[in-house]
């Protein structure tokens, strides 16, 4: 692992840390390839022995083993006290003096830097490894003088300023991996090193951030300019160090947190009598800058009382994108830091917002958390981790937005359905068990009839008719509840349709405001029917149908009807859609006048029936089959009867119903020696035969012949 072999093959490799464990062991002449050879040999023997260590294959007691003569810790050491903290022009100064003067390319630079970094990196994989997997052997292989105070003030700079040593932050692997690295490293050390060895630790992080630190946060932060790339750094490496305890937070660190906040405001914000004015042109760096200097903020423990006002306010601001509000500006440069905030605590949103006492008030309030779901909609991390926490709040707090939906503008109103639908797009679940269900559910039917709004709002409501069209056979919700609402919604449905919608459907021209407006709202409910298997809508759909004998979307509508049948799968479902259609035929639905029976008769009996799976149709012509054929066809017709367009009606049914059965069902169903249906039909004729005393004789069941072994086709000749 450092090329210590036999001395006949020494001379195999030109560097190697057994030979030279130093630097300038290699040449008494500088040059950057030899710099880069002994590098890159470090770099091989932390990944040798780092590998071996991590898998358990060796032992750090090795390096007290005087046979094996290791080298590689005395390299470390030369590496962390002599070339991790400085420069090509400070290595140059090593060795011998030359008359050559050297002169460094920024890309010299560059590569020296990431080779130098590259063993930095390995460094601190390798001091893992070994603590992680041999803490009690570590301590006795390894000298108490290997942790030195160079090495602590190598891991606190790459804690607190990584481009100082070199390190690229804006890469983004580096900039990602590096605290992460760090952060395993100290979690090992501080687990597993002396009090005495850590005391290194706990004074120079001290000592950095003091009042008259290199890395005072509240120094950097008065600064003209701000270096907002040092601010990144260092709030991050101050959560870092407070988090595995090597640095204390501040005394005070809501007050703190207040002051940080403040100053911040003031770095950002310039009040100005027309407008404010924006001071900072929003860059990469100066928002990472920014947005983790607010991650600390909220960190410390602010309370939000002391922050959410200013992402209410309204007041107009110049920034280097164009006029805002303070409120979106703000949202938008910390929108991800406020989403977690308000995600992760508990009753965040009801505790914080407070009474709501203008309409202006509950605007802005909307308006920000539409914004905050809206983002957290589009973040899956950010959905997964807060997002049901986060609807809850706006649940809970539903009844304080109550002026905007009461109010006589219509952009208030689409405001609180706007966050309606951000909710659901969250979580379209929470709702139903809510303990606001009743009066955020009666608001959107409310808002459904409200006559005040137009189609072209209402539209925008049928977005969520999937949800609530869904409820009536949604089992989380109570029976009694579930039939309350469908009744409601029922109610409100064809209140909707008989104020929003034309009497005719033909009555809108194509191409105005109106047809397009009426054809979006009948293509949603036809998307919510499929969306909810709704038995409410298809009952709607199938009233609009009734209503005229030739419906402008009528192709579109029974092609929905198609989908919704074929979708529900449960028999009893289907039979109940076949049981209605019935009643609609026969004239058991009041709800239904003789003009909408003979509609209906057109429609839908051949589109029902062949969309239903084979046994729904058997089970349907099983429950039906006498009624068909010995009690509609036997009706006499009596042409001055009051019911003879009823009659007719009913007998038109039956001889469709008939005909369609024979159609569609094979002949084994309907008269072979295993027919349900014909069994059905002849054991009511057996029953009729044992009272045949009391019936007519005349009657036309009395031809049908009863043998000992049941032939259907005695129920074809019949019919």
């Amino acid at each position: 692992f450092e090329g210590a072999i036999s001395k006949e093959k020494k001379t195999r490799f030109k560097a190697n840390l057994a030979n030279q464990p130093c630097l300038t062991d290699i040449n008494e002449q500088f040059s950057l390839p030899i710099v880069y050879q002994w590098l890159d040999t470090v770099i091989a023997s932390l990944d040798c022995y780092t590998w071996v260590f991590s898998q358990g294959f060796l032992n750090p007691l090795l390096f007290q083993d005087n046979n094996q003569q290791s080298r590689l810790i005395t390299s470390l050491s030369y590496f962390i006290s002599k070339i991790s903290m400085n420069t090509l022009h400070d290595i140059v100064s090593y060795f011998p003096v030359s008359n050559q003067s050297y002169i460094f390319t920024p890309n010299d630079v560059r590569q020296f830097d990431t080779a130098k970094c590259t063993v930095i990196v390995r460094l601190l994989n390798f001091i893992t490894a070994i603590w992680t997997k041999y803490p009690l052997d570590t301590r006795r292989a390894i000298d108490n003088s290997f942790y030195s105070n160079d090495l602590t003030k190598l891991i606190l700079t790459c804690v607190f300023n990584p481009t100082q040593i070199g390190f690229d932050i804006n890469n983004e692997e580096i900039n990602k991996k590096l605290p992460e690295r760090i952060l395993i490293l100290l979690k090992s050390m501080t687990t597993h090193l002396s009090e005495q060895l850590l005391q290194s630790f706990y004074s120079n992080a001290l000592q950095m951030t003091k009042s008259d630190g290199l890395y005072n946060l509240t120094n950097e932060l008065n600064m003209n300019p701000v270096r907002w790339t040092l601010i990144f750094t260092i709030t991050r490496g101050l959560r870092l160090l407070h988090d595995v305890r090597l640095l204390a937070k501040p005394t005070q660190p809501e007050q703190y947190a207040k002051e940080l906040w403040t100053t911040m405001l003031t770095k950002m914000i310039t009040h100005e009598e027309d407008c404010d004015k924006a001071n900072i042109v929003l860059t990469i760096d100066n928002q990472r800058g920014l947005q983790a200097l607010f991650d600390y903020i909220i960190y410390l423990g602010i309370k939000p009382n002391e922050v959410l006002p200013y992402f209410f306010q309204s007041n107009r601001i110049h920034t280097d994108s164009g006029m805002a509000t303070v409120g979106t500006y703000l949202l938008a440069l910390f929108k991800h830091q406020i989403t977690s905030w308000l995600g992760t605590t508990p009753h965040f949103i009801i505790n914080n917002i407070g009474e709501i006492k203008t309409i202006e008030q509950c605007r802005l309030i909307v308006s920000f958390l539409i914004i905050v779901l809206d983002l957290c909609s589009r973040e899956k991390d950010l959905r997964q981790q807060c997002g049901r926490q986060f609807v809850d709040g706006i649940y809970t707090c539903w009844s304080l937005f109550i002026l905007l939906y009461r109010s006589i503008n219509i952009d208030d109103k689409l405001l609180i359905v706007t966050l309606l639908t951000k909710t659901f797009i969250i979580d379209s679940r929470l709702l139903i068990t809510h303990e606001e269900f009743d009066h955020i559910s009666q608001m959107y039917l409310s808002l459904l009839i409200d006559k005040q709004l137009n189609l072209t709002f209402k539209t925008r409501l049928l977005d969520l008719l999937p949800f609530f069209a869904s409820l009536d056979n949604d089992e989380d919700l109570l029976e009694d509840k579930r039939k309350k609402w469908s009744d409601d919604l029922c109610r409100t449905l064809h209140i909707f349709t008989a104020d929003c919608f034309p009497l005719k459907s033909t009555e809108f021209h194509k191409g105005t405001q109106e047809y397009h407006d009426y054809q979006g709202a009948i293509r949603k409910i036809l998307s919510a029917l499929e969306l909810s298997s709704s038995f409410i809508l298809f009952e709607l759909l199938i009233w609009m149908l009734c209503c005229e004998q030739n419906h402008i979307f009528e192709d579109e509508i029974l092609s929905s009807i198609n989908h919704f049948i074929i979708k529900l799968n449960d028999y009893n479902k289907q039979i109940n859609l076949l049981d209605y259609i019935y009643s609609i035929l026969f004239g058991h639905n009041s709800l239904f006048r003789i003009e909408h029976r003979l509609n209906a008769l057109e429609k839908f009996i051949l589109k029902i029936l062949t969309s239903v799976k084979k046994q729904t149709l058997i089970e349907f012509y099983k429950k039906y089959i006498t009624l068909f054929i010995i009690e509609q066809l036997d009706i006499k017709i009596d042409l001055t009867s009051s019911l003879i367009t009823s009659i007719l009606i009913n007998k038109i049914s039956t001889y469709r119903f008939i005909d369609y059965m024979y159609t569609i069902l094979n002949k084994d169903d309907v008269f072979g020696l295993n027919s349900l249906i014909a069994k059905i039909f002849y054991e009511t004729v057996k029953k009729q035969e044992e009272a045949r005393k009391i019936l007519n004789i005349e009657m036309p069941i009395t031809t049908i012949k009863l043998n000992p072994t049941m032939d259907g086709k005695e129920l074809t000749k019949y019919v």
